[in-house]
């Protein structure tokens, strides 16, 4: 379960790419470069559930087996269990702090970069002669290169309303329009051949003069639509530059600037909030354990399919109780401080309930 739900993560991650790799014609070895800048925050963003789920079903097939029972009658306690669980979720703990704190804003800020650079390699595009070149959902044939440009060009760019359409030319130059993030071609002594749908007829326009636009970056995030000039202002780490950083590329010690240093209160409210958010989220393993733990171990004869749906919806909560005070915090509606609450509730129940476990009490 918790491979699987690493494999969709990683699936949905490649497949947001795709419009990227498809609107700049990349190489294979440009995709496991993105991935193992962004290998951290896929990590991250995984470890918590997947740790949870893992314990659970680790357990569950321990207790159908009788072998908590067994250790139950040799006279020995169930924490036994629990100690090295409790190791494993320390260093996890650990390891998602640095991550989030520290690993994963460099190497998102690596990621940008290296998507900035694809993004403006393009203009040194060159098309192969005698041959189909793809750009984005174009095609784009000619004879040879010649006096910088390309000689008899034929263009079939992407249909669209069902009017297929193609171009022709006799010189064709490529440049880069750097405002528009684009490829144009400069076009000269052709035509644009105009095909009737369900017909054989064609319409012809000739020309002396064309540009043809081909957009070649996809639409992206927010997050990742940086120029270079602002990426490498980015780099700075003083508080001028800071505020103007996005959040996510902002490390432990950037947020510890902002939010004891900024003169502007929101702005400090804004870094308090982040390290909050980061810190919980690394803490999340441990109301997560004693949760799972006590889901986990359970008498044989009861009912097993209620003890998964009551895990997956106390994380639901928890995650939806932990974001809900984090937006009440944004608005000023509670201090930041008010951020730990859900934690130390979940916190409270799982170890409630791990209790109850242990004096073989279940509770679900």
């Amino acid at each position: 379960m918790a491979g699987l739900l690493c494999l969709l993560l990683f699936f949905r991650f490649i497949f947001g790419l795709i419009p990227l790799f498809e609107a700049l014609s990349l190489k294979l070895s440009h995709l496991f470069i993105l991935v193992a800048w962004n290998f951290p925050s896929l990590l991250n963003s995984i470890l918590p559930i997947s740790f949870a789920l893992a314990i659970f079903f680790g357990l569950r097939d321990v207790s159908m087996l009788s072998e908590t029972l067994a250790i139950q009658t040799f006279g020995l306690s169930l924490k036994i269990l629990m100690r090295p669980l409790l190791v494993f979720a320390a260093f996890l703990v650990v390891l998602s702090f640095s991550l989030g704190f520290f690993i994963n804003p460099s190497f998102s800020f690596q990621s940008l970069k290296f998507k900035n650079f694809l993004q403006t390699s393009f203009s040194k595009l060159v098309l192969n002669p005698k041959s189909i070149n793809l750009i984005g959902k174009n095609f784009i044939y000619f004879d040879a290169p010649t006096d910088g440009g390309y000689s008899k060009l034929y263009i079939f760019p992407e249909a669209k309303n069902d009017n297929p359409y193609a171009i022709t030319a006799d010189f064709g130059k490529i440049r880069l329009d750097g405002v528009n993030k684009s490829l144009v071609l400069s076009l000269q002594n052709g035509s644009v051949l105009g095909f009737q749908k369900n017909a054989q007829e064609f319409n012809e326009f000739r020309f002396e003069k064309a540009e043809v636009n081909f957009q070649k970056q996809a639409k992206q995030e927010d997050q990742s639509d940086f120029t270079k000039e602002e990426l490498d202002g980015f780099e700075s780490h003083d508080l001028s530059f800071l505020l103007k950083k996005p959040n996510f590329l902002l490390d432990g010690l950037d947020l510890w600037k902002i939010a004891t240093l900024a003169e502007n209160p929101a702005d400090r409210l804004g870094g308090q909030i982040q390290i909050w958010d980061r810190l919980l989220y690394s803490l999340s393993f441990l109301p997560f354990i004693f949760f799972a733990f006590s889901m986990g171990v359970q008498n044989p004869r009861l009912p097993q399919k209620g003890s998964i749906f009551y895990l997956l919806v106390f994380i639901f909560i928890y995650y939806q109780l932990t974001n809900y005070f984090k937006k009440a915090a944004s608005f000023s509606v509670v201090p930041a401080f008010f951020m730990p609450l859900p934690f130390f509730v979940a916190l409270f129940l799982g170890y409630f309930l791990y209790r109850g476990t242990l004096k073989n009490r279940p509770f679900f």
